[in-house]
């Protein structure tokens, strides 16, 4: 550290931070490896020497910008320590949307990816809009769900606040604003803004059924197994009516164990399962009397 007159101040001149790693596949070890990262005069650089198989390379460690500010240690900026990691994590999308947050204005400055409860979906509404080929497959998918949606709009008011509204069949001379649009049509147009607009590799959705009529359940089911041929999609549900629609393939039962940790099966690893399906027992009646066990 080089301390500033009269010892007011810092700034980091060196640092050095050495890690060792270990790659595993299972219970085998196929590599370790020796990072050392180094920092001289505010720029960063990354050495490794490594044995066996490890699925990154140096290059892969190193920082997208070549310096750190003066008064930041390297172990405090965790994006030189895990890139690797932190690049896999951000294309991760959590979402557990509040049907009643998109319904309120809210700044036009804000996140321009859709954030976990749905707040910001006016923003990404927006820029959704302005793109004809996105404007015509969002109403496309809209349409497919909730037939009577005519059309979809975000107004702009003059404190550059955004609130997005709808016009239905039902009256096709004026349109609804969000606080008067109902709980299931906002949370089927934030289900499918996360669906097939976010640029996440996946996607995990907290019983995106809620607030749906039990008879459009099957086409959001649908619409979630098209767009995990694209993006992985990983989703919770109580609900019956989602496990008969998802079916036995993608099936993930979760049960604690006897000491209360959660437990994660395959249902189509359980043969007492299929023996029941081949006797003409539906999975969500199954589910419905707890003889999935999750």
């Amino acid at each position: 550290l080089e301390f500033g007159a009269g010892k007011k101040g810092y700034r980091v001149a060196s640092e050095r931070v050495e890690l060792k790693a270990e790659y595993y596949r299972g219970d085998k070890m196929e590599g370790e490896a020796e990072i050392k990262v180094i920092r001289d005069d505010g720029r960063v650089d990354v050495d490794m020497t490594k044995k066996g198989d490890m699925p990154f390379k140096e290059d892969d460690l190193k920082p997208p910008f070549p310096t750190i500010s003066e008064n930041t240690l390297i172990i405090r900026s965790p994006i030189f320590i895990a890139p690797i990691l932190l690049t896999e994590f951000q294309q991760i999308g959590i979402y557990d949307f509040d049907p009643k947050l998109p319904k309120s204005a809210i700044p036009i400055t804000g996140m321009a990816e859709l954030e976990e409860d749905g707040e910001n979906l006016p923003i990404i509404l927006k820029s959704i809009l302005e793109d004809p080929e996105s404007k015509r497959k969002l109403y496309n998918l809209i349409r497919d769900v909730l037939p009577f949606v005519e059309d979809l709009e975000v107004e702009r008011f003059t404190d550059s606040s955004l609130l997005f509204k709808l016009k239905e069949s039902y009256y096709p001379d004026q349109y609804l604003p969000a606080p008067l649009i109902s709980d299931g049509t906002v949370n089927v147009t934030a289900l499918l803004t996360a669906l097939y607009f976010e640029g996440k590799r996946t996607v995990i959705i907290e019983e995106p059924e809620r607030n749906i009529h039990p008879y459009l359940i099957e086409k959001v089911v649908n619409l979630m197994k098209e767009a995990s041929e694209k993006k992985q999609v990983i989703i919770t549900t109580h609900n019956p009516e989602v496990v008969k629609y998802a079916g036995l393939e993608p099936l993930l039962l979760v049960s604690r164990d006897s000491d209360g940790f959660s437990t994660v099966r395959r249902a189509v690893e359980r043969e007492e399962i299929g023996v029941f399906l081949r006797n003409n027992i539906g999975l969500e009646e199954l589910y419905v009397q707890n003889l999935l066990e999750g």
